[in-house]
């Protein structure tokens, strides 16, 4: 409700007066900086015109959150504000991201294009030494396709690193990704001067129907949709992998000899799980997490593992937290202790440890999906190629294909 009285009275001053005027007495009276300043006039304009969020707002339905991301996506398209705001009474802000994302492009004209192109319009990067710390700070704003290939080099070093380091004096996740970006900004040439490159596969996901011989529902692996047109730019800079769900050409069954996943199990787990178990993380952040645990024999099968962030991984190995699967989709989830059987020596952390696979749950990725290898791949040995899977859609005119870089 305060929230909204603020919108309220921010847009009333706009109108008086002007968003300058207003900006400047949100920067003097209130302290704001130029960014947030900026940031609650615009969006208190915004507001002005979408009478329903405003209500919902201002009756407490809504948070300012939500709101905020209403009135950002009505400035970029055509939305259907009704169902937006009926739709943020429902759902946590992660999912209302989501599902914001879905919406725009079911309702554009060009399948998300010009949205794409817009961002791409309004990308824009920045470095500068902190005055407060004597520290330089970078920051960028990108498409969603060049922010996705950016993302997925940059984690992709990271865990390179994390596999280098000292497990018994490991750094933050903070520092780990300062230095992998460090590394990929100034080790872009090699000894020889010649450039090469940093990037791995950009996993992009969509259904190939067999029938009508149409590609569908393409998306990036967080599930934000992007436009055919995008996709088939990337296929155009890449090579089709027939197969990839073929269990003969791509081993998803590691068993004790290795520890952790390969590229190709980490592209079947992102198809199959989506994002972190426990609390949604896009997929790029998150690792490998052995069900049951390495330290006890478990095996660096498909079926013994899930995608987990570090957060939520600390959780499962020092909060006793446990991965189970839902009864019903199969789906594998994160659930806190039991305080009934916890019982402060780790007792349910063993119980974690000693769980085998569900023989039932074998982790493979669903079929009809088709995965597209950004082109800063260079490494043709290391092509990750998802297990053979069922069909979400139990669809028989579905089909695997894939799509990776030379």
């Amino acid at each position: 409700m305060i929230a909204a009285m603020n919108a309220g009275l921010l847009a009333d001053l706009n109108e008086q007066d002007s968003k300058a005027a207003t900006q400047e007495f949100l920067r003097n009276e209130l302290l704001l900086s130029n960014r947030e300043a900026k940031h609650e006039t615009e969006t208190a304009s915004q507001l002005a015109e979408l009478p329903e969020t405003f209500d919902a707002l201002a009756s407490g339905k809504i948070t300012k959150r939500h709101s905020d991301l209403i009135a950002r996506v009505s400035n970029e398209s055509d939305v259907d504000e009704a169902f937006l705001a009926e739709t943020a009474n429902k759902q946590d802000f992660d999912e209302f991201t989501r599902t914001t994302k879905r919406h725009q492009q079911e309702v554009s004209t060009d399948d998300g294009e010009s949205l794409i192109e817009r961002q791409r319009k309004n990308r824009k990067a920045r470095i500068f030494e902190s005055s407060d710390t004597g520290m330089f700070v970078l920051s960028g704003e990108f498409d969603q396709i060049t922010g996705a290939r950016i993302a997925t080099a940059l984690t992709a070093k990271e865990r390179q690193l994390w596999n280098r380091e000292n497990p018994k004096a490991r750094i933050t996740p903070q520092q780990r990704m300062a230095d992998a970006l460090a590394d990929l900004i100034c080790e872009s040439t090699n000894s020889n001067g010649e450039g090469k490159s940093q990037g791995t596969d950009l996993l992009v996901i969509a259904d190939f129907d067999v029938l009508t011989q149409q590609l569908e529902n393409p998306r990036l692996a967080d599930g934000s949709p992007i436009p055919l047109v995008e996709l088939h730019r990337l296929a155009l800079e890449a090579n089709i992998l027939p197969s990839i769900f073929d269990a003969k050409t791509q081993n998803m069954w590691l068993g004790r000899t290795r520890r952790t996943a390969s590229d190709a199990q980490r592209i079947a787990l992102i198809a199959r799980d989506q994002r972190c178990v426990g609390c949604g993380a896009n997929p790029l952040w998150c690792r490998a997490h052995h069900i049951t645990y390495w330290s006890n024999n478990g095996p660096t099968n498909i079926d013994n593992l899930v995608l987990v962030c570090d957060a939520c991984h600390h959780k499962i190995h020092d909060d006793d937290w446990t991965i189970n699967q839902h009864p019903t989709n199969n789906k594998y989830i994160l659930k806190p202790p039991n305080p009934t059987t916890r019982s402060g020596t780790g007792g349910s952390r063993q119980q974690q440890r000693n769980k085998p696979p569900n023989a039932n749950a074998r982790g493979k990725p669903n079929r009809g999906r088709l995965l597209v290898g950004g082109p800063t791949r260079t490494n043709a040995n290391a092509r990750g190629k998802p297990d053979r899977g069922k069909s979400p859609r139990n669809s028989p005119t579905r089909q695997d294909a894939a799509v990776e870089p030379p």
